[in-house]
């Protein structure tokens, strides 16, 4: 027999698909849907996440981009 299911945590969700490479997505679908929109902790990560992205875009462009 089985446990109880675990409930889905789906700012979790959002922000692993974030991090993996989704980061335009997740930002077109909380202003499209106004999902997430709200949450402090939520908007603190995220932006994290696009802050790290940026960074590392920036880091391969400067120094790791064929010449």
């Amino acid at each position: 027999m089985q446990g109880p299911e675990q409930p889905v945590y789906w700012g979790k969700v959002l922000l692993t698909l974030a991090f993996a490479g989704g980061t335009v997505g997740a930002l077109l679908g909380m202003r499209v849907f106004h999902h997430k929109t709200s949450r402090e902790t939520f908007l603190e990560r995220f932006g994290l996440i696009v802050a790290l992205q940026a960074v590392a875009v920036a880091s391969w462009y400067l120094f790791l981009r064929p010449h």
